[in-house]
């Protein structure tokens, strides 16, 4: 289940170069948003829109395959109030 946060995120990027999407739960039930892509704009326009709208996020580059990975975490609150 994505966060409304990372729903916007794609809305905002989904027209653009993205090769996949995935998304899982983190290790604490974080919501994971996984874009992969080729294109190093895509990667520097998602990290500016996380920066400015606080949402945590890293980026990882695949050599071999010329891939960027672009993690955007989001906080599944269901998932957090049962831990407390």
């Amino acid at each position: 289940m994505l966060t409304t946060q990372q729903k916007t995120l794609l809305k905002e990027f989904i027209d653009q170069n993205i090769y996949s999407v995935d998304t899982y739960y983190g290790y604490k039930g974080d919501v994971i948003l996984r874009i992969r892509t080729t294109s190093e704009h895509l990667v520097s326009s998602v990290i500016s829109y996380c920066q400015q709208n606080n949402i945590e996020s890293n980026t990882l580059k695949n050599r071999n395959l010329a891939l960027y990975e672009i993690f955007i975490v989001g906080k599944d609150e269901d998932i957090y109030s049962l831990k407390d």
